[in-house]
C-alpha cells in the first residue's frame, strides 16, 4: 500500500461458539442436531433419486398436508418436493419414488399412497380456520342479551362465543332453524332472520338461551334404552321453562314462523 503501510485488521474466533461469525438462522440450524440429522438425511435422499432417476434434482421437504409428493422442471433442474414423512422411506419407497417422479407410474402411486397412509399421523393438522364473529346486528345486539342471560340463568358459567349466522336466502323453506351450537367450537349462531325489526328482544333472547342450555347440557345425551342420541332429553326441555317469557315467545313464535320463513 502507499508509504507501505498495511492496514491490520486482527481478531480472534470466541472459543466457545464456533458460530458467532455466520448469519443467526443458519448457525442456529448447523448447531441443531435435529436439524443437522435431518439436512443429512436429506442430501442422501436427494442423491439417491438423483442416482435412480438420471435426473438433476433439487429437493425440496415440505410439512404440506394436502399435496405431499410434487415434482416439477425447472431449467436445468426438476425441482421435488416431498412431505417430511419420506425422510424415513426405505430403499424400495425411494425406487417407487423415482418412478413416479419418472413417468408417474400407477403401480409405484399406489405403493406411496400405502406409505402414506401408514404415515398419516406424521401429517399435521390444517391450522383451524379464523371463526368471524359478528354480534353487533341492525336490530338485536346478541353479545349484550348473551351476557345478561348467563349472568342470570348460569351464574356466568357458558364460555360458548355468539354470533349471527350467514345469510343464506332461499326461495320456499320446508323449515327453519333460529340457532345452532358448535360444541366443537363452543360458537352459538343465531339466524340473521331474527335480525328483523319486528322480532321482539324476548323472543331472539329466547333461542339464545335455548341454545345456551345445549352448551350448559352437553350434546351427548343418550337413551338408557336405545343408545341413540337425544337431541333434546327432558332435562333441557324442563330448563326451557324457566325462561322468564318462555310462554309468551312460543306464542309470538307460533304466529310469526311463517313471516320469518320468507326471509
Amino acid at each position: 500500500m502507499k508509504n507501505g503501510r498495511q492496514l491490520d485488521l486482527a481478531f480472534e474466533l470466541p472459543e466457545d461458539d464456533p458460530y458467532a461469525l455466520l448469519d443467526p438462522a443458519v448457525a442456529q440450524a448447523i448447531s441443531d442436531p435435529i436439524a443437522e440429522i435431518e439436512e443429512s438425511q436429506r442430501r442422501n435422499l436427494e442423491l439417491a433419486l438423483k442416482k435412480l432417476t438420471g435426473l438433476n434434482i433439487s429437493l425440496i421437504l415440505t410439512d404440506n398436508a394436502s399435496r405431499l409428493i410434487s415434482a416439477k422442471k425447472n431449467g436445468f433442474f426438476y425441482v421435488v418436493r416431498l412431505h417430511h414423512m419420506f425422510l424415513g422411506a426405505d430403499p424400495k419407497v425411494a425406487g417407487e419414488l423415482a418412478r413416479f417422479i419418472v413417468d408417474g407410474n400407477k403401480k409405484s402411486s399406489m405403493i406411496l399412497d400405502n406409505f402414506i397412509k401408514e404415515h398419516r399421523d406424521e401429517i399435521a393438522p390444517p391450522p383451524p380456520r379464523k371463526q368471524r364473529i359478528s354480534t353487533k346486528g341492525e336490530f338485536h345486539d346478541l353479545q349484550e342479551m348473551f351476557d345478561y342471560i348467563n349472568s342470570r340463568y348460569f351464574k356466568n358459567t357458558i364460555e360458548a362465543k355468539i354470533t349471527w349466522g350467514n345469510v343464506v336466502r332461499r326461495r320456499k323453506r320446508q323449515k327453519m332453524q333460529m340457532g345452532s351450537y358448535n360444541a366443537s367450537q363452543k360458537m352459538i349462531r343465531i339466524h340473521p332472520a331474527l335480525d328483523q325489526y319486528f322480532v321482539p328482544s324476548y323472543y331472539v333472547s329466547f333461542v339464545i338461551y335455548h341454545e345456551m342450555l345445549h352448551a350448559h347440557f352437553g350434546v351427548d345425551n343418550r337413551s338408557a334404552i336405545t343408545g341413540r342420541r337425544i337431541i333434546h332429553p327432558a332435562k333441557l326441555e324442563f330448563a326451557e321453562k324457566e325462561f322468564a317469557d318462555y310462554e309468551k315467545a312460543h306464542a309470538w313464535e307460533e304466529k310469526n314462523i311463517a313471516r320469518l320463513m320468507r326471509y
